[in-house]
């Protein structure tokens, strides 16, 4: 299995039926540790986790985790993009995605609105990449949320939608795609 393929055929054209979400009590063990010293003794903690977790049905070697925040300190932002949002507030996470465990791609994301959106955090330009928009579209439907589908956020606010070069184009227009 190569990484186009994972990226291409397993993630960005995998509906979020494809994936298995473990309704359980407990960590994710998707941490962000915070190493450092307390005078001479060394110190360590857990700063933020990933709050979900899914695994792919037909291929359970790809996992992938979300909600661990970019910054590590919870804090929202803002932007000028979202202002036209009741809830203008932007808090970037991670979407990290695994296979056998080893880290293989992680693409930011961001919930706009107070939560009531998922979108791809912007490049510059105002432009996302078509794979950002499909994996912000599995993290929208894994997470159970039901209003404003990435896409039709994208939209909205006038980002530009491009090819993703660096990921060989994987979900490039003419591939079919599940939004």
């Amino acid at each position: 299995m190569d990484l186009y393929s994972i990226q291409n055929d397993l993630i960005a054209n995998r509906s979020a039926d494809a994936w298995f979400t473990p309704n359980i009590a407990g960590p994710t063990f998707g941490y962000r540790w915070q190493y450092g010293t307390a005078g001479p003794d060394p110190v360590s903690y857990i700063i933020g986790e990933h709050t979900g977790h899914a695994v792919l049905r037909e291929e359970v070697g790809l996992t992938v985790n979300w909600g661990l925040e970019v910054d590590g300190d919870d804090r929202q932002r803002h932007f000028d993009w979202a202002k036209q949002f009741p809830d203008p507030t932007v808090r970037p996470f991670w979407a990290d995605f695994f296979w056998h465990g080893a880290l293989i791609d992680r693409v930011e994301l961001t919930s706009v609105d107070g939560g009531r959106g998922i979108i791809p955090m912007p490049h510059y330009g105002k432009t996302v990449t078509d794979y950002e928009l499909a994996v912000a579209a599995l993290i929208h439907d894994l997470s159970g949320a039901h209003e404003g589908s990435p896409r039709h956020l994208v939209e909205q606010l006038g980002f530009t939608v491009e090819r993703d070069e660096n990921r060989w184009s994987a979900a490039a227009p003419g591939v079919p795609q599940i939004y």
